[in-house]
């Protein structure tokens, strides 16, 4: 097995974790864009002895952020790795440790869920060996065409899912200004796209704006400009510049705004747009926990635990996400 790279003295895991995803990058990312995969699975996250379940609130949110960085290339590429869905069940079973009480949060939890359950659909646990992978076969051959044909094409399933829940996030984060369904609750304004007017918003009745907001760009910019506070703004900007970047002279929140457009007219689908999406719908959510945060991480971890012990791997409760297989 070939060594992991040196980890430097008193280097702190958010540290690390940005050298080890830069590291990637530079080793797998060539001048002309095209990706060469070997080289850089040493730099890998979880190859490196850097447990997700241990990790902080803030170094949580820097992960989220490296690892999109890490998912998405110029050209769309998209590189799911084992650091992706630890990533992502290790962030949807925090949350599910914590029931909403709210009906509407509630709705908008399950379809987050959905979303980590689509993004995991097509994945398989490493076969031991040959007779692991021979029975793996055998499972296969017996899951109805239908279910086999979804699980295949479950990042296109992500890519719609992830669109509706990211929104849903975003209002009930900013729920002081705007509903579920989009209506306005407090007067707010968000500024122009390029060649636009600036949008007023403003509650039904008043005439002094808009009465409903459906769109994704004017909620990412209501969120991060009158609700995000830091470290989780400086996160999303890290995010929103990354995406800015693979598109040269456009926003990462226009971009964004743009992939929502283009995914639900149909006129293209990449399969690192969902996770990517997704990564940003998790980060957001994970605000909502950062009170009492150490003792929600501690108290997961054993229920985790504990579920494993009773049940096994081979038969999972449905509120199990982490590990991811």
């Amino acid at each position: 097995m070939t060594a992991g790279p040196a980890t430097p003295a008193a280097e702190t895991p958010t540290d690390r974790i940005r050298r080890l995803c830069e590291a990637w990058r530079r080793s797998v990312v060539q001048p002309d864009g095209s990706l060469t995969m070997g080289p850089g699975e040493q730099y890998r996250l979880y190859a490196n002895s850097i447990a997700f379940h241990e990790l902080s609130h803030a170094e949580l949110q820097v992960a989220c952020v490296e690892l999109a960085r890490v998912l998405l290339l110029r050209g769309a590429s998209t590189i799911v790795d084992t650091d992706h869905l630890l990533l992502w069940t290790w962030i949807m079973q925090l949350l599910h440790s914590v029931q909403p009480r709210d009906p509407e949060a509630e709705d908008v939890h399950k379809l987050l869920a959905l979303c980590v359950r689509a993004a995991l659909a097509s994945t398989r646990p490493p076969a031991a060996d040959r007779h692991a992978w021979e029975l793996q076969q055998k499972v296969e051959d017996l899951i109805p065409d239908h279910l086999r044909w979804l699980g295949i094409e479950s990042h296109v399933v992500l890519t719609y899912l992830a669109f509706p829940a990211l929104e849903g996030i975003l209002k009930l984060s900013a729920r002081a200004f705007v509903d579920l369904s989009g209506n306005v609750r407090a007067a707010f304004t968000v500024p122009p796209r390029t060649g636009s007017r600036l949008s007023d918003y403003a509650p039904a009745g008043t005439g002094k704006g808009r009465d409903r907001c459906s769109s994704l760009r004017d909620l990412l910019l209501l969120h991060s400009d009158r609700v995000a506070v830091d470290p989780l703004r400086a996160r999303i900007a890290e995010m929103r510049d990354h995406i800015g970047s693979l598109h040269p002279g456009q926003d990462g929140f226009d971009v964004l705004f743009d992939w929502r457009n283009a995914s639900l007219h149909g006129a293209e689908s990449y399969p690192t747009i969902g996770g990517t999406v997704l990564t940003l719908a998790l980060l957001i959510a994970l605000e909502g926990i950062a009170a009492g945060f150490e003792s929600l991480r501690v108290q997961t971890c054993q229920a985790v635990e504990r579920d494993q012990q009773i049940r096994g791997r081979s038969l999972r409760a449905p509120w199990s996400f982490y590990p991811p297989y």
